[in-house]
């Protein structure tokens, strides 16, 4: 069919050691839903398997919470600088690179902006200011549909245009004002 997955919570490490809040999405339009595959969904049909709704699937094996704190020292941690010692990195990617990587490869496939935009929680712009880079490498495009628009520029003469200097607004030194 059609698989898909509902992000309704997140959580966070609080100013405290030990403190964790759960709470929902931050902006609202964190809240949302996103299509994976049937291969991912395979995977974690077992993991659901007398679960409820409300419990966590990626847990600690005493059930409790996965910390970024811990996941990254026993697990990102480990799992990198094993990597790199193989030569399979060439440099030593933050947990929030995973993110980053899939807007962009998304994004140079073509899917629509605003569906990557959902998907990451992000409104539309928000997705333009971080990524346009990702979308538009060679301006080459935009100067080929305006010169199509235009038409031919054969033999038309350009002269530079040059802008007057600005003006400061600033009074100048020595003007005796109040």
């Amino acid at each position: 069919g059609n698989p898909r997955i509902r992000i309704d919570k997140a959580g966070t490490d609080g100013d405290r050691r030990g403190d964790y809040r759960e709470g929902a999405p931050k902006p609202l339009r964190g809240y949302r839903t996103a299509a994976i595959d049937e291969a991912l969904l395979a995977s974690l049909t077992p993991l659901m398997a007398g679960r409820s709704r409300e419990e966590y699937l990626f847990t600690t094996t005493t059930g409790r919470v996965v910390r970024h704190n811990n996941f990254y020292s026993r697990v990102w941690a480990p799992a990198v600088a094993s990597a790199l010692k193989a030569g399979e990195l060439s440099f030593k990617p933050r947990i929030h690179d995973l993110r980053h990587a899939q807007a962009t490869w998304l994004l140079e496939s073509g899917v629509p902006v605003g569906e990557v935009a959902r998907r990451l929680g992000h409104d539309a712009i928000t997705l333009m200011r971080v990524y346009s880079h990702v979308l538009n490498p060679d301006t080459r495009a935009s100067a080929d549909v305006v010169s199509r628009l235009l038409g031919s520029t054969e033999g038309v003469e350009v002269k530079p245009v040059v802008a007057a200097p600005r003006r400061s607004r600033a009074k100048p030194q020595g003007s005796g004002g109040p």
